[in-house]
Formats: C-alpha cells, sequence, structure tokens
C-alpha cells in the first residue's frame, strides 16, 4: 500500500508499507520532473542512526604478518548485518574474509556511529583489533572472499552489488589483511549498517 503526501516545498513523499518491515520505505519526487529521487539503504541507514565505521592500521609490516578485525552478529530479531571493506597496503598483500575463524587474544576496537549527533550504539559484539606481531592470532574459519593488491594498493567505493555482503546472524567473523612483501604497511576500513528488515 502506497499513500502519497504533499510536503509544503511541493516535494512529494510516497510511504510505502512492506510487508514484514520495521519501518515505512520513503521516496522524494523531484520538484521540477516529478522523478523519484532515490538514496541506498546504506546511505538511509547512516540518517537513521544504524551505521557505524571501526579501522585499523599498521605503519610497520614484514612478509607475512598480518592486521585483522573480528566481530559477532546479533540475532536474526534483532538486526541484520550489512558491511563494506576497504583497505590499502604500501606493497603486496592480500586481504579474507572469514567465516567462523579460529580467534585467540585480540584487542578492544572502538567503532562510530556514522551520524555523529547519535549516541546509538552498535548491536555487533566481541569487535576486536588483531596484530600477528604480539600474541594475536586469526586461522581456520571460511574464505568467503579474498582480494590480492600486487602493488601500493587501495580500494575505492564501488557499487554496492560489488562490495557489500549481508551476514549471518550470531555468527563469527574476522577481515584479515596480511602482508605478502617486507617494508609493507596496511589498513582494514570497516563499514556496517544494521537493517531492522529481512536481508
Amino acid at each position: 500500500m502506497t499513500d502519497n503526501i504533499a510536503m509544503p516545498d511541493g516535494a512529494v513523499l510516497a510511504t510505502k508499507q512492506v510487508a514484514g518491515a520495521h519501518r515505512p520505505r520513503i521516496t522524494v519526487g523531484d520538484d521540477l520532473s516529478g522523478a523519484m529521487m532515490t538514496v541506498t539503504d546504506g546511505h538511509h541507514d547512516v540518517h537513521s542512526e544504524t551505521a557505524y565505521h571501526a579501522e585499523i592500521v599498521d605503519t610497520t609490516m614484514l612478509i607475512t604478518e598480518y592486521i585483522g578485525i573480528s566481530f559477532t552478529t546479533p540475532p536474526a530479531a534483532t538486526a541484520r548485518v550489512h558491511i563494506f571493506i576497504e583497505w590499502g597496503s604500501m606493497s603486496i598483500a592480500h586481504i579474507e574474509l572469514l567465516e567462523a575463524p579460529a580467534l585467540a587474544n585480540g584487542s578492544a576496537l572502538g567503532s562510530f556511529n556514522r551520524a555523529r549527533f547519535s549516541d546509538k550504539a552498535t548491536a555487533v559484539t566481541n569487535l576486536k583489533s588483531y596484530d600477528s606481531t604480539g600474541i594475536d592470532t586469526i586461522g581456520g574459519g571460511t574464505q568467503l572472499w579474498a582480494e590480492y593488491g600486487f602493488a601500493s594498493f587501495k580500494t575505492g567505493s564501488r557499487s554496492a552489488s560489488q562490495d557489500e555482503w549481508v551476514l549471518a546472524p550470531s555468527a563469527s567473523y574476522a577481515i584479515k589483511l596480511t602482508a605478502d612483501a617486507n617494508s609493507n604497511a596496511g589498513q582494514i576500513d570497516l563499514s556496517w549498517y544494521e537493517h531492522p528488515d529481512a536481508p
């Protein structure tokens, strides 16, 4: 069911209640052309205060050393977690997304709500950073995705269909960046939003 609501500035809001959804979808119409204007779910969740960011960097990495981020997703009844991974390295390196990895130690890692006026905390738990030069380890698990940089490398923003992963509920994940050459450095940027609807 869709209801059109006229706004004072002439724009039209079309609100559609989706079956099973916890909130309406809002579409804004352009004043001049009447064309529908939309934003992605991820962008909308920034404004809804349910989008988050965490990152780690290591400026001195040797070959086979790695850094990583791990976390546990909330139950499906709480939220579905959608992630986007960006990364960079000074030299040859590769990154992996692992499901149900074997984890040891790690350090608590903070996250930021991307709506900076909000104090709403993430539903993700056990958010940790890892550095293999100490006692931290990330091993095993199912490799869902891997990407290799064969020289100095930095990912850019790509379409959601390429980058977005909708993760299983109540599951553990790790993102692991490994140096494949000496005199290296690396950074992982993890962004995610927590959507209350079905994936």
